[in-house]
């Protein structure tokens, strides 16, 4: 068993980033903000052709789990189709802050903050030294129902795991942990797929290393953690990873496309005496039409993104 535990103030644990923007929000799941993100990045792109990084604030809290599947989901989704349109390709970072008690580390990260004119009231007051634009646009308001899988409160659990190869950490993984954090109050346990088991792996020439993945997985909890809530790392060399020797667990978080495998785990946990771990579903990212059905077709996935490095690096 290969472990790394971290529990120390989110701030202690940052590492340099270069200055980026950011979009501030307050409520996704009453407005559209697709036009107003059209906007902004059009005018960077204009300006900044070579920016690399964006972050979303959402400044109203998400309480359950089903809201805040649904503001990532069509979050990401959009972004990544306008940042695509744009000529950004899949390396440009898109990060999702939410739920925040403190910005005091994000501050520091950020070269301006982008808000719609009728939402400065929403800046939080941490980051009022960051240089801000205001963007005069009209926000539609929508109905946005709450679907899907269980609906669980923030922080209901104590300590939950979510598990994966998080190879060239894209939008969807970015969800999954994002679902993780959201459910713990206490610890995150997550399983980093090791390279045992991804000897066959389509594209292995352009997999990232163990050690590459463990730091961006990392990376990004720094920036969605809230302080006291700790993380530890495990090394996965079998199906179940940390859930099937780790006790004191009670959720799971894990993708629509991989949720038959909380069934194995449960009956794995039931085996050994371990109470089952409530298993909490995202969405799949990509093409709205993937499912199991047609083998999760059009989802963004770790293996397109080997490919396009694959074929830049060795055709």
């Amino acid at each position: 068993m290969i472990k790394i535990e971290y529990n120390y103030p989110i701030e202690s644990l940052h590492v340099m980033t270069l200055k980026h923007p950011a979009i501030l929000i307050r409520d996704p799941l009453q407005y559209n903000y697709e036009e107003f993100f059209s906007i902004v990045l059009e005018d960077l792109r204009k300006g900044n052709p070579s920016l690399s990084t964006i972050d979303i604030i959402i400044s109203q809290y998400i309480h359950n789990s089903n809201d805040l599947n649904s503001c990532l989901s069509k979050i990401y989704n959009g972004l990544r189709s306008k940042v695509s349109e744009l000529g950004w390709d899949y390396s440009f970072e898109i990060d999702v802050i939410f739920n925040q008690k403190s910005y005091r580390c994000l501050c520091e990260q950020l070269s301006r903050v982008f808000y719609v004119c009728d939402e400065e009231s929403a800046i939080p007051k941490e980051l009022t030294g960051v240089e801000t634009k205001s963007i005069n646009t009209k926000l539609e308001k929508k109905n946005q129902p709450t679907t899907g899988s269980k609906c669980r409160k923030y922080q209901e659990y104590p300590v939950t795991a979510v598990g994966g190869t998080f190879d060239h950490l894209h939008d969807g993984h970015k969800i999954l942990l994002s679902l993780a954090v959201f459910l713990t109050s206490r610890t995150v346990i997550i399983g980093i797929t090791g390279p045992k088991l991804l000897v066959n792996k389509k594209y292995s020439e352009t997999l990232e290393s163990y050690e590459r993945r463990q730091l961006r997985v990392i990376g990004y909890l720094q920036k969605v953690l809230n302080d006291g809530i700790k993380f530890e790392i495990f090394q996965i060399n079998d199906v179940c990873g940390p859930t099937g020797y780790i006790k004191d667990i009670n959720s799971l978080a894990v993708s629509e496309e991989s949720s038959k495998g909380g069934g194995f785990v449960n009956k794995t946990r039931r085996e050994k005496g371990y109470s089952e771990l409530d298993v909490i579903v995202i969405n799949v990212i990509g093409d709205q039409n993937s499912n199991e059905q047609n083998n999760w077709s059009g989802k963004l996935s770790s293996t397109d993104i080997r490919k396009q490095e694959y074929e830049k690096h060795y055709k």
